[in-house]
């Protein structure tokens, strides 16, 4: 799975800056899922979280997240899957893959997703080949994901550059990937001309804590995107408002798999310590605009995880 490390990286350091309550949620989760309490989620009791909560189960995602190859998932990669199951909900219109990093969007129908509820979104390589001037004819203007949001903060783009330099305001290292940004200043982004931005090694040592403490709502650049659109933070379903939706009871196959994989499981448990913690990562999907973001989040700390 592509950007991994990125990913991890990125999921470490929402966890860094979560409240003290939302850390204790997500090892309560953790320990759901570790259901023989060895220290580890096994493949059979990561297929059983699958299974339970309804999701499609990708046997690829487990190995990918077991970074050290020994066969179960640690807390910090456990905090990996749930930031991925909760923001990684872009498909590529055409092809159907999950974009885990840099993809295509139409500039039109982003602008229109607080009305249609929806974006128009192409992987590279799709876009690449023009799929779009097939199934998509109307509209021909894309940005790549990168480009966009700083189109959205309201500031100019470098003449002759495909992308604009980002830089962590920290270690001053140019951030060609994921990074965090704060969501005040990129709101403000449009009268200042600047954003506050952070490589994701910097935002995880908290280092804006020094150099920008009037600010500490931040959101890495990948899911301040999404939330420009009004779209709401969902993830693990193909359409948005099913992630917000209760998940339906597993039927008979299920429970029999469930049973089989894991006999002495504490499913109840299971169940209800996601549930705690979807609910109070729901409070980030209230959140429709950037403008009002930061007072809707500063209860929670402005964590998705």
């Amino acid at each position: 799975m592509a950007n991994m490390e990125e990913l991890h990286t990125a999921a470490s350091a929402y966890y860094q800056n979560a409240s003290n309550g939302l850390r204790q949620l997500a090892e309560e989760f953790f320990n759901s899922m570790d259901t023989n309490g060895d220290g580890g989620v096994s493949f059979n009791e990561f297929v059983q979280f699958f299974v339970q909560n309804g999701y499609t189960f990708d046997p690829n995602l487990f190995r990918s997240l077991d970074r050290n190859g020994n066969g179960w998932l640690e807390l910090c990669e456990v905090v990996t899957f749930y930031y991925i199951l909760k923001t990684r909900s872009v498909r590529c219109k055409y092809c159907g893959s999950y974009q885990m990093g840099l993809y295509f969007t139409c500039v039109t129908c982003f602008n229109n997703a607080r009305s249609t509820g929806y974006t128009y979104d192409l992987c590279c390589m799709c876009y690449g080949a023009g799929r779009h001037q097939q199934q998509h004819p109307h509209h021909n203007y894309f940005l790549d994901s990168y480009v966009l949001l700083r189109v959205q903060a309201g500031l100019p783009l470098p003449a002759g550059a495909p992308n604009p330099n980002v830089w962590c305001a920290c270690c001053g290292n140019n951030r060609m990937g994921l990074y965090f940004t704060c969501v005040a200043c990129f709101d403000n982004a449009g009268n200042t001309g600047h954003t506050y931005d952070l490589c994701s090694e910097c935002y995880r040592a908290r280092r804006h804590r020094q150099h920008h403490p009037q600010h500490n709502c931040f959101l890495d650049s990948y899911v301040l995107l999404r939330v420009k659109t009004g779209l709401p933070l969902l993830a693990g379903a193909q359409n948005p408002q099913q992630a917000l939706a209760p998940r339906p009871a597993p039927n008979a196959p299920q429970q029999a798999l469930a049973r089989r994989l894991a006999p002495n499981a504490p499913q109840q448990r299971r169940l209800t310590t996601f549930q705690a913690l979807e609910m109070s990562v729901n409070a980030v999907n209230l959140g429709v605009t950037v403008g009002n973001f930061a007072v809707q989040l500063g209860s929670i700390g402005c964590s998705i995880m």
